[in-house]
């Protein structure tokens, strides 16, 4: 049934000749073959890679090429203690790992890495017999040779070793560098405790000789804003008896003048001239004593305010100045801890730094590594991902060569397994 197929085919394409104006020879079919066309699958690290058996083309992959882990590592090694040269390494290597990197190639002869043909290849190789015997096919010989292969594999091997081993130093650098790191900030929290610690202690023992002197300070001037409040409220209160008896004798005056008037509006209209002139002269000298009363509340108001008003200044003055002699007292209490403060504060920026320039070296690392994992996704990409695959095979795959001839010219038709 194939070869009948092929036949027709093969019948199908061949020139009958004819033409209207000029007349075409007709083609001659000279021989129909079927033909097996090598392919190469070669196993390693269960990836099975296709080559072409002719090698007649070149399959090229590109990656770029990473900085190397190693120098970094032998640099960290070399510059992880002291503190000062590990913070130096990490402000000159702030940009290892984001400089420009050069591109590579790596040429594989005859490698097939179309995904689709490699789908349909390893789909069909299980189909695949063993050749025994004659065969009926003409097999072409392979131009590329198994040894060929084999080198380029070894060296494919090589790189992503190389490539493996970059990046276990990528992830190992990582680790260091995290965990040096960690350490000088425990240093440092140690350092910054231990500093406040002896700081605290010179702090205490100052208190002991400051408190009792600040408690001295209090109580005196405790005594004296006492007298002082004591003494002028002691006038004030005066002033305040004062003005009551004045309001009273006021009350007093305005009483007698409302009953003089009285007295005198009844003369008034008794027509008592004499009487009625003597109330007014009592209402008179009663009025000028009123105004006197009042004139002698209004002074005795405002020396109230300003006494109210010096004895908010002197208390004030005395607070003022109980401040001023406790702030001078307690100043070597203030210089220590003012001292103690810069100390925990340049410990604060010492961690701050490390954790600065430790920032941009672990996203160059984590950057670097990343770039590793999709480089080495990309070699996985080129094979196909079967852990059965153990040895290498040469494989062929059929298709059918047909010559035809007019004269001394031929043609060749080729027709894949796929038409047929």
């Amino acid at each position: 049934v194939e070869a009948a197929a092929v036949f027709a085919v093969a019948e199908l394409e061949r020139n009958k000749g004819g033409g209207l104006i000029t007349r075409l020879p007709e083609e001659k079919l000279v021989y129909l073959s079927k033909v097996g066309y090598p392919l190469w699958l070669f196993s390693r690290n269960d990836l099975g890679f296709v080559f072409d058996g002719f090698g007649d083309f070149s399959y090229s992959i590109s990656f770029l090429d990473v900085r190397s882990a190693k120098a970094f590592r032998e640099s960290l090694e070399a510059n992880s203690a002291p503190r000062e040269n590990y913070v130096t390494f990490l402000s000159d290597h702030g940009n290892y790992f984001q400089q420009p990197m050069k591109e590579k190639q790596f040429v594989f002869r005859g490698l097939i890495a179309d995904v689709d043909f490699k789908g349909e290849f390893n789909l069909y190789r299980r189909e695949a017999a063993e050749i025994t015997g004659q065969p009926n096919v003409a097999l072409l010989s392979p131009a590329l040779e198994e040894p060929a292969i084999s080198a380029m594999l070894s060296e494919f091997e090589k790189l992503q070793s190389g490539l493996r081993e970059e990046a276990e130093g990528l992830q190992e650098n990582t680790r260091l560098v995290n965990k040096i790191t960690s350490q000088y900030i425990t240093e440092l929290d140690y350092e910054a405790s231990a500093a406040r610690e002896e700081a605290d202690a010179k702090i205490r023992a100052q208190e002991e000789l400051v408190n009792p002197k600040i408690n001295k300070i209090n109580k005196d001037y405790k005594r004296k804003i006492k007298d002082v409040a004591e003494s002028f409220d002691k006038e004030l209160e005066r002033l305040q008896k004062q003005k009551a008896k004045t309001l009273k004798s006021i009350d007093n005056s305005e009483g007698k003048i409302k009953l003089y008037e009285h007295e005198g509006k009844a003369q008034a209209e008794k027509k008592h001239a004499i009487y009625e002139k003597r109330w007014k002269e009592k209402i008179n000298r009663t009025k000028k004593e009123l105004n006197g009363l009042k004139k002698e509340l209004k002074n005795i108001e405002s020396n109230v305010t300003k006494l109210s008003k010096q004895k908010t200044q002197e208390i004030s003055k005395l607070n003022f100045g109980l401040d001023a002699e406790t702030k001078f007292t307690r100043q070597p209490l203030l210089q220590l801890e003012a001292a103690r403060d810069a100390k925990t504060r340049v410990f604060k920026l010492k961690t701050e730094k490390l954790l600065k320039l430790e920032k941009p070296v672990l996203e160059g690392l984590n950057k670097s590594t990343k770039l590793r994992e999709t480089i080495k996704a990309s070699f996985d990409g080129l094979g196909i991902r079967d852990s059965t695959l153990k040895n290498s095979a040469l494989f062929f795959v059929p298709f059918y060569g047909v010559c035809y001839e007019v004269g001394l010219e031929r043609r060749y038709l080729f027709i894949p397994p796929s038409t047929v």
